[in-house]
């Protein structure tokens, strides 16, 4: 799968848009407040059943796309929030985490303001270039703070990957993902042996193979160190036939 391959994937379901969208040809949510909080919790089952059929299981994100819509619009703004908290509530009670996609000016602007229903993961379109995932002037760097946010920074554009030219939008993501974009480094390898200078203030440490045959290592203070240290100690590595090396550090 893409996950075991490596890729972090973002889940978005596209469904019903605010009455006022800009876009032409889409189905709108009803413009009753009460109606389009249960078109809300509608589009979170729907969403759940299409996420288990591809093998995501609870616990995972879902974004909602919600197109960007006017932006001086008060009643169609009412029943954005009434649907997104319906989303938010129902995908909650499934289990799964509650995400939401949309124009910084609109679509997060009016979530942002949804208090105890605000959503875990906010998805923020606003192609200003900039990476950053705080310092948007529509949305308030007070919510969302702990690695819930992902900012779309650049609209369609054409990358090349392995020899492949995709049409692809760019986000810096910061949020909740199914998966992981890399594997931690493995821990690096234990020394193989370690010396202390006796004082408690400095040790040292050294790899397997770092010694061709058995030595011994010794950590010595200097005292009085040399000018214009304030602190030295002597390395030094002896085998059966005598003194091999030793250091001032």
């Amino acid at each position: 799968s893409a996950v075991v391959a490596g890729w972090s994937l973002m889940p978005l379901y596209v469904g019903l848009q605010a009455p006022c969208v800009g876009q032409s040809g889409l189905a709108h949510l009803s413009t009753n407040t009460v109606t389009a909080g249960t078109q809300g919790v509608a589009a979170a089952d729907d969403a759940v059943a299409e996420a288990a059929a591809l093998g995501l299981g609870a616990g995972s994100p879902i974004y909602f796309d919600m197109e960007g819509y006017s932006t001086k619009d008060a009643a169609c703004t009412s029943d954005v929030q009434s649907f997104v908290t319906g989303w938010v509530g129902e995908l909650h009670a499934k289990g799964f985490a509650a995400g939401v996609y949309g124009s910084a000016a609109s679509t997060i602007r009016d979530v942002g303001a949804l208090g105890p229903s605000l959503p875990d993961d906010v998805w923020i379109a606003d192609w200003n270039g900039n990476t950053s995932v705080f310092g948007d002037p529509y949305v308030s760097d007070s919510l969302w703070t702990d690695h819930q946010r992902i900012h779309q920074f650049k609209g369609g554009h054409k990358e090349t990957w392995g020899g492949v030219t995709l049409d692809i939008d760019g986000d810096y993501v910061d949020a909740a993902v199914v998966g992981s974009s890399a594997p931690p480094p493995p821990p690096p390898p234990p020394p193989s042996g370690s010396v202390g200078s006796g004082d408690g203030k400095a040790t040292a440490t050294w790899p397997a193979g770092a010694f061709s045959t058995p030595v011994v290592v010794t950590l010595t203070p200097v005292s009085p160190p040399p000018a214009p240290a304030v602190y030295a100690v002597k390395l030094a590595v002896t085998e059966s036939d005598g003194e091999i090396g030793r250091a001032h550090v």
